[in-house]
């Protein structure tokens, strides 16, 4: 049973932060299992390689990007709600950190089985692919994500954010001929300009020139060795339409 929350919730925009019904919350907790919270406790990590669906019952969470240094705060959600974005999905990195707030509690649903509910149930896979992929659009133009310091006039720094926007990674570009901050950031990992382009993960990871494979897998996009057998469906292609196609197919 959820109860009202004290603390202000982020407005629901554009449909990235709707409410479960209490059917529809009925139905994940048969698959899942009720966490008590306190205040401070921390329910994913930004690079965790997985998690749990957590549905909000009591209390509030704070999804928060640099978690313990920039502390930078996307979102706050109370009962009803429930919280992570595409990467559920499609099985990449977590790209922020989910601290509570205000203490009580979270119905934590399996990843693998909450895949299986979404394909069983129209209505609630609608709801929650709706939701996410608009909170992974928001992740986008907020410039969440890892940071390419390179060059405008690299084909590596041109490569890298091509193969970024292609697979609508949530990412921030400094601009090493424009960017004034871009130099002293160099200069704090100890990077010369001349190893650029690179990427920066969680802040602190550095991948010098990263191939399109080396970026992948480390945010979690490695990709299966397909076996030689058949199949009675294929999805060829990205984005919002190849994620629904494959859901549902």
């Amino acid at each position: 049973m959820t109860t009202q929350v004290q603390i202000p919730q982020t407005p629901d925009i554009y449909g990235a932060y709707p409410s479960l019904s209490f059917e529809q919350i009925g139905v994940l907790a048969r698959h899942g299992e009720v966490r008590y919270t306190n205040e401070g406790d921390v329910l994913f990590r930004e690079g965790d390689r997985a998690c749990d669906f957590f549905v909000i019952l009591r209390g509030a969470v704070a999804v928060v990007e640099g978690y313990g240094v920039e502390d930078h705060v996307v979102g706050v959600h109370g009962p009803g709600r429930f919280l992570g974005e595409l990467n559920m999905l499609t099985g990449e990195a977590v790209f922020l950190t989910a601290v509570v707030r205000e203490a009580g509690g979270v119905l934590a649903v399996p990843i693998e089985h909450l895949r299986q509910l979404v394909m069983a149930d129209s209505a609630l896979g609608d709801l929650i692919l709706r939701a996410y992929l608009a909170r992974r659009s928001m992740l986008i133009e907020l410039g969440s994500g890892f940071k390419i310091v390179g060059s405008r006039h690299s084909v590596d720094t041109r490569r890298i954010r091509e193969f970024a926007a292609r697979n609508r990674l949530p990412h921030t570009w400094i601009d090493l001929d424009e960017d004034q901050r871009a130099e002293a950031l160099l200069r704090r990992l100890g990077v010369s300009p001349q190893q650029t382009p690179v990427v920066i993960w969680r802040g602190t990871q550095v991948l010098r020139n990263p191939s399109n494979a080396e970026l992948a897998h480390v945010i979690g996009l490695r990709g299966e060795t397909m076996p030689n057998t058949g199949y009675d469906l294929i999805v060829v292609g990205a984005g919002p339409a190849g994620l629904a196609a494959a859901v549902y197919g």
